[in-house]
């Protein structure tokens, strides 16, 4: 069973994602525009529907993922 894992590189103005295989070969790269509005609350949705749909146009099973890389600029509250 292929298995697949999912990067996320969170900016200002757009997300960028890629779908890689175990090798670490890019299987395909996109962006979606980053939501700033309400304090950015639609930003992690926005990117789960992305994943998503990504899932699904390239018939690829959940449980085929096996991590998902976000990496975002500035300090993080974990709260």
């Amino acid at each position: 069973m292929k298995k697949y894992a999912f990067g996320v590189d969170v900016g200002g103005t757009t997300v960028k994602l890629g779908l890689f295989d175990r090798e670490g070969n890019v299987i395909d790269k996109w962006e979606i525009v980053t939501d700033k509005t309400d304090g950015g609350k639609n930003v992690l949705p926005d990117i789960a529907k992305a994943i998503l749909a990504k899932l699904d146009e390239k018939d690829i099973a959940k449980e085929n993922v096996e991590g998902i890389g976000i990496g975002v600029p500035g300090a993080i509250n974990t709260e």
